[in-house]
């Protein structure tokens, strides 16, 4: 049998190769679970079969090559869950990292327990507190009360190093007591530095200085709140609720104080310059008080009052020339005061437009000097400067230049020289009230007033004038429509079937 098993030979094997391509595409692709055969023609001796037989190896390569796809699948499942699994790991370890420390019971431990510390910081302070806190969460602020550090902080943004307030002054030093006390009793430590906190100081220091006549102790200043609280009649800073809402207080949309109302409130105090941060206030009535001092410098420079009501009081000192700061001023109401002093240049209009003046009155002070010049109130209907101390000659401009001008008043002064033609047309002829009574005025009356069918008020008594116009008789009711007319009686020519002199005349 040996003898038999002959070597095939390379010529043989080349050309089964080649003879048969069939049988050699078998044997480059073989089927599964099949045997390969490979069947070779032989010589004479006889054929030759090569017989390959599947074995083990070649069922496992044809089971994995079936199952491939279930195999990567499944492979994927795994690969994922772990991802989540080391994800949710990862979270749970940045937030206990990050989580703040609760503060536990007190234990026996011997380890200390890790506790907020006094002052807060970034990151728990390992050492254990003198005492466990009750809150379940640690206090966003150090302490419940405002510390000396706060106050100075707060010195420093309000005072000299700051805005310039005048905190040494009683009602500074009262209102900058009070915004800490606000700040003690609400448990807040820290009040934003910021035009709002100034805003409020500036309102609770402007009634605490109305209040006090600058002899009152802080005492007597707080008994005086809270009388007036009980009776109904003043105590403007209410803790807790916000200045906009204050009593006689009005803010526009941005929370900014527009407005403040205070008349008849019994008020005795003055005006503190702090007024000043009111950077918007528009409207300001503190009239028929009893209030004291002179307009502090510092209210000139609220560039967006409009109205300033000041009259029934007792200021004093004069009309600052820094009055022509404030531009859009439209009524000035300083009557029945003792201010001083001359009216100055800077009240009429400059280069940068005419003054929007529509209302001037400082009826009833200690004003001396002239009239300025060319005011040139275009928009201007009452104008009122009687019983004053006023000298010198009546302004031709004035006549001219307050084309819309209603009421003018200038008795009970001290004027000399004629009264100006151009004044028969002040007001385009629309004048209603014309008061020049009681002055030193001379010469004669103009009667051409056509134009005056509207003049309700016209004296001209207690002057030294030497003639009155017929014609001034004709504004007189039923001709006109002018109901009162006082004239001295030597020169009153008014012999009408109403006979105004002659009763005016009686009535002295």
């Amino acid at each position: 049998q040996k003898s038999k098993k002959k070597k095939i030979p390379n010529s043989i094997k080349k050309k089964t190769k080649q003879n048969d391509p069939q049988q050699q595409e078998q044997l480059k692709e073989p089927q599964d679970d099949q045997d390969i055969h490979s069947n070779t023609s032989g010589s004479q001796n006889g054929s030759t079969v090569v017989h390959h037989n599947g074995n083990e190896e070649e069922k496992q390569f044809s089971f994995v090559q079936r199952h491939k796809r279930s195999i990567l699948l499944l492979a994927l499942l795994v690969a994922v869950v772990a991802a989540v699994m080391s994800y949710f790991a990862v979270q749970n370890n940045i937030e206990e990292t990050q989580a703040p420390t609760i503060s536990p019971a007190p234990t026996v431990s011997a380890m200390p327990t890790p506790m907020p510390s006094q002052s807060p910081t970034n990151l728990p302070s390992m050492s254990p507190s003198v005492s466990p806190t009750d809150s379940p969460q640690p206090s966003s602020m150090p302490s419940s009360s405002p510390t000396r550090d706060f106050r100075s902080i707060l010195e420093g943004f309000l005072g000299e190093q700051g805005y310039g307030a005048d905190l040494s002054s009683q009602p500074g030093s009262m209102a900058l007591d009070w915004i800490l006390d606000e700040a003690h009793d609400s448990d807040v430590e820290f009040v934003a530095l910021q035009t709002k906190t100034l805003q409020r100081f500036a309102v609770v220091t402007l009634e605490f200085s109305l209040l006090s006549n600058g002899n009152d102790s802080n005492a007597e200043i707080s008994s005086t709140r809270q009388k007036n609280n009980q009776n109904n009649n003043m105590m403007v800073a209410t803790k807790f609720v916000d200045e906009c809402d204050w009593e006689g207080v009005t803010c526009n949309n941005g929370g900014q104080v527009t407005k403040i109302e205070w008349p008849f409130r019994k008020l005795k105090g003055h005006i503190p310059p702090e007024i000043r941060f009111l950077f918007r206030l528009e409207y300001l009535d503190i009239s028929n008080n009893d209030l004291r001092g002179s307009i502090p410098e510092t209210l000139y420079s609220l560039a967006s009052l409009e109205r300033l009501y000041l009259f029934k009081n007792s200021i004093t000192g004069t009309i600052s020339s820094r009055i022509s700061l404030l531009d859009k001023i439209t009524h000035l109401h300083l009557s029945h005061n003792n201010f001083s002093g001359s009216l100055p240049d800077e009240l009429k209009s400059d280069w940068d437009g005419i003054r929007p003046l529509r209302y001037f009155n400082v009826y009833f002070n200690k004003l001396t000097g002239e009239l300025p010049k060319n005011l040139n109130w275009r928009e201007c209907t009452y104008f009122d400067v009687g019983r004053n101390q006023l000298t010198g000659t009546l302004p031709e401009s004035l006549g001219e230049q307050l084309v819309e001008l209603r009421h003018l008043h200038l008795d009970h002064n001290r004027f000399t020289g004629t009264l100006p033609l151009s004044y028969n047309n002040v007001g385009n002829g629309r004048l209603e009230s014309l008061t020049i009574n009681h002055n030193r005025l001379t010469g004669v009356v103009s009667g051409q007033r056509d134009l005056y069918n509207k003049m309700s008020v016209y004296t001209l008594q207690e002057n030294q004038f030497t003639s009155m116009g017929s014609e001034i008789c004709n504004m007189l009711i039923p001709w006109g429509e002018m109901p009162e007319l006082k004239a001295d009686c030597d020169i009153c020519n008014c012999t009408d079937f109403f006979n105004i002199c002659a009763r005016y005349c009686d009535a002295l």
